[in-house]
């Protein structure tokens, strides 16, 4: 089955509302998922599974196999997991309806009514499409102030950045005027008052005095989400009296800005052409990237990169790259933003920019295209960029051992987190390049260093991806894990497989006792309830609840974790098993609580509050948690009683 042809993001209005249980469920049956994914990956018959090389992460050894009696698949390297829906979401950087509505189109099904929504759902569903008629007003009035007279200081502006006319009017630039009431008298027909405050373009003065326009006297910027709907605003000052240079929308019911990424929806035909995307700083460096072809590129909004934005950008390309102002701020948010990638798994790099400039100014310079265009097909892994900054200007050469020592101890733990094959280098191939890079003769004392970091477990866990990424919750596990790691999993896979297991185990879950946070995560939406509790194959035909689940969940990373533990090789449960996997995890809590109040202890000690009350209320839990906890290693008969108290 084919899936790389152009889809419809939307169809008879149904993309973003809630389909019936069972549409999907019967959209899933429809569906091979061998033949789904077979269309753009290689797959091989391994056993009662298909393998081939990961579409989400760069792999030489195949770790994506694909289950047509589970109809799941999973990557055991960079953890990418779902279902038929999944694949698409991801491969086409669509919303779940959205995948939903290209699935059913293709296979020739009917789109249903939408389930029935609460009086809740209807009223916030409601207000949501009001405040997005009126940014779209907005957006108008905006444009059309940019055109009058009132506008000249702004079109001048504009000119001394050397942006040109299709430019602006691709990214609906706009212009504020310096009045109070300018926009709310120019809506004021159209909306009522309440919904341009909703929508954060005006703001009240205080009880019974009226409000005025947030935004006067800027060059305004729309901001769209990834569906080009315009949600938010950013303004321009054009005096440098008129308050802070850049003014954003407050956040809305619309309009998140850790969620929202400048210029998605103009940048993803480009970006799926050029298999990658570029991450700028600000509006500007966006919008000059564009005006000289280099339209794959986004831009954040005015903060560090965050969890949610790293994956709107694994969802739309292979490869990120990082374009960051050449200052020290910029550097700063690099280093933020590739931590918050490299958690994610992503294939990551860094084009750092000409000393002292940003993308704007770097593509404005003399031959600046070329350049630019340089840097980033010259974009640096990790451990290059790393060594770059740490060297600076220094003269290696000039450096005492000791701080060329120094400088490549810094670079340990990183190249520890290099897996020894990969498919963009070796962990040999950075050592050597670091030790190049800091004039020693021979990398062996630096390899040794390396080898000895990654054996007391600082080791890189992702073995296909070739950045190097930290060691953290949900990525590969290696041969040797916490207990409670496994455990979590074993209870967990099973509550999924078996309606019966999760009827008796789910009075047992408390988020607490859970440390793995896509772990908690999959717990809160079990606790959240409305999951069938029959057994996959029993009379009727139900669906084991995590295949149900997967009918109605949106939530990606939700859907990989269930897809994960779908595809899990368990042993036999028993009460005497599950009983033991809860009994791992709540002595891993208490010893976690434990290690927390001890450090108290010793703070309070340190400050001269050994006497306190608050010494003495600490000391107290302290005891009581290790009482508990030493009941807990003795077994204390709960080890060995069937859970749900049976």
């Amino acid at each position: 089955m084919e899936t790389e042809q152009s889809l419809p993001r939307d169809v008879g209005g149904a993309a973003g509302r809630p389909f019936p249980r069972s549409f999907v469920q019967e959209l899933r049956r429809r569906v091979d998922i061998v033949d789904l994914i077979g269309a753009v990956v290689a797959l091989r018959p391994a056993g009662r599974e298909f393998v081939g090389l990961c579409p989400f992460h760069e792999e030489r050894t195949p770790s994506f196999h694909v289950s047509r009696d589970k109809q799941v698949f999973h990557c055991h390297g960079c953890h990418a997991g779902g279902d038929v829906v999944t694949f698409v979401m991801r491969r086409q950087a669509l919303g779940f309806a959205e995948a939903v509505v290209a699935l059913a189109v293709q296979v020739g099904m009917t789109l249903p009514d939408p389930r029935p929504l609460s009086a809740e759902q209807r009223r916030r569903l409601g207000l949501q499409e009001e405040l997005y008629a009126v940014c779209a007003a907005a957006a108008d009035y905006f444009k059309d102030s940019l055109l009058q007279a009132q506008g000249s200081d702004a079109i001048a502006y504009l000119r001394r950045r050397g942006v040109d006319g299709p430019t602006a009017e691709r990214f609906g630039l706009g212009f504020a005027p310096a009045d109070w009431e300018g926009l709310g008298r120019a809506l004021a027909t159209k909306f009522p008052p309440e919904r341009l405050l909703q929508a954060g373009l005006r703001r009240e003065r205080g009880p019974g005095r009226g409000a005025y326009d947030y935004f006067r006297g800027r060059l305004m910027f729309p901001i769209w989400d990834e569906r080009g709907r315009v949600v938010a605003f950013g303004g321009r000052a054009l005096a440098a009296t008129d308050g802070p240079k850049y003014l954003n929308s407050p956040e809305t019911p619309i309009f998140r800005k850790r969620q929202t990424l400048y210029a998605l929806h103009l940048a993803r035909p480009a970006i799926e052409r050029a298999g990658r995307v570029v991450v700028v700083e600000g509006y500007m460096d966006a919008l000059t990237c564009h005006q000289f072809r280099f339209d794959h590129a986004v831009a954040l909004l005015g903060t560090a990169l965050s969890d949610a934005q790293a994956g709107m950008l694994m969802r739309c390309a292979e490869l990120i790259v990082l374009a960051f102002d050449a200052d020290l701020a910029g550097g700063v948010a690099t280093e933020r933003g590739l931590a918050v990638l490299q958690e994610r798994g992503a294939q990551v790099a860094v084009a750092p920019m000409p000393a002292g400039a940003d993308p704007d100014e770097a593509l404005r310079a003399e031959d600046g295209p070329r350049v630019f265009g340089a840097a980033l097909d010259a974009a640096v892994p990790l451990i290059h960029y790393l060594v770059r900054r740490a060297i600076g200007e220094a003269n290696v050469a000039r450096m005492a051992p000791e701080q060329r020592w120094r400088l490549a101890e810094q670079m340990v733990p990183f190249l520890a987190r290099v897996p020894s094959v990969m498919g963009r280098g070796t962990r040999q191939e950075y050592i050597e390049h670091v030790a190049r890079a800091l004039g020693f003769r021979e990398p062996y004392d630096l390899a040794r260093a390396v080898e000895r970091h990654a054996e007391k477990g600082g080791g890189h866990r992702n073995r296909n991806t070739w950045n190097p990424t930290p060691v953290g919750e949900g990525f590969g596990r290696s041969a040797v894990r916490p207990a409670w790691d496994a455990a979590e999993e074993t209870i967990l896979a099973v509550c999924l497989r078996s309606g019966e297991w999760l009827r008796q185990l789910l009075p047992e879950l408390s988020i607490h006792d859970f440390r793995g946070a896509s772990h908690k995560a999959l717990v809160a939406r079990l606790l959240q309830g409305g999951v069938p509790v029959t057994d996959g194959g029993a009379a009727g035909g139900a669906e084991a609840p995590g295949s149900a689940l997967l009918n109605e969940e949106e939530d990606p990373q939700i859907r990989s974790t269930i897809a994960r533990l779908l595809a899990l090789e368990l042993p036999e449960a028993t009460a005497a098993v599950l009983r033991q996997c809860l009994a791992t995890m709540r002595r891993a809590r208490l010893q976690e609580d434990a290690g927390t109040l001890r450090a108290e202890q010793r703070r309070l000690a340190a400050e001269g509050l050994d006497r306190s009350a608050e010494m003495l209320a600490v000391t107290r839990r302290l005891f009581e948690l290790t009482t508990e906890l030493a009941r807990s290693v003795r077994g204390g008969g709960d080890e060995h009683r069937p859970p749900g108290g049976g």
